[in-house]
């Protein structure tokens, strides 16, 4: 039924603008509301405040800064310039890619697999704790040591050396190799051989001769049957030249 407008009720057209101001002042219009030219703007102290869920189709710009209370869920790319400051625990679940110079001020620590490919510089002390498998050259540079426990390789003192606990070392100098202990000797070049004892004695060994040197000596009269220049030994196998006498 079609209801009809009565133009001389002045009384109706009175209730039905009463109705309406009813309807407006009753409404809740945010809910309702698009703004599809201009901005929206709230200056207030109390901000926007959403209480459920918001959904944003489209950018979103922040000037200022955003505090998050609670977690803080980002699905799909996040590109982010400028300084990036966490303070607290962070957990990374899944594969993380760095790339530019990366600074790390304060204890590390590595569980799994640890894997550099490329140039590494190392400056101050290192500790390893474990075996460590090296396949490949292992170079020290400049004037480097390598000391395995008491052992030293020194690669500056006799032309480089290997000293062992106590004292004996192995020393190479030009094309002489040299093994020392306690007044003995032993030193190898490309001509000779010779093994040195206390008391400045001493066998060498060439391609043409042998030669012994610093032997004992003994009178021939006291050696029956001998003859000067003679080698003899005693019941305790020393060996001794024979001399006039």
């Amino acid at each position: 039924m079609v209801k009809l407008d009565n133009l001389a009720d002045a009384t109706a057209e009175i209730l039905e603008l009463k109705k309406r101001i009813r309807v407006l002042e009753t409404a809740a219009p945010v809910g309702f509301t698009s703004v599809t030219r201009g901005a929206l703007r709230v200056v207030s102290a109390e901000g926007f405040i959403v209480e459920g869920s918001s959904r944003i189709d489209g950018t979103e710009r922040v000037t200022g800064t955003l505090i998050v209370t609670g977690t803080f869920e980002m699905d799909g790319v996040q590109n982010l310039t400028g300084t990036l400051r966490v303070t607290g625990e962070s957990n990374f679940d899944g594969p993380l890619s760095i790339n530019g110079p990366t600074e790390i001020t304060g204890a590390t620590t590595i569980t799994g697999t640890f894997q550099i490919d490329g140039e590494t510089t190392i400056t101050g002390d290192v500790t390893i704790t474990g075996n460590v498998e090296l396949t490949g050259d292992l170079e020290v540079v400049s004037t480097g040591r390598i000391k395995v426990g008491n052992m030293t390789l020194d690669p500056t003192a006799n032309g480089g050396s290997i000293t062992f606990a106590g004292g004996p070392e192995v020393y190479a100098s030009g094309g002489e190799l040299s093994l020392y202990s306690a007044g003995s000797w032993v030193e190898l070049d490309g001509s000779t051989a010779q093994l040195h004892g206390p008391g400045a004695k001493w066998v060498e060994v060439s391609s043409s001769n042998i030669r012994l040197v610093g032997i004992p000596t003994l009178p021939q009269s006291s050696v029956p049957g001998s003859f000067v220049g003679a080698l003899v030994t005693d019941g305790s196998s020393n060996i001794y030249r024979i001399v006039a006498g």
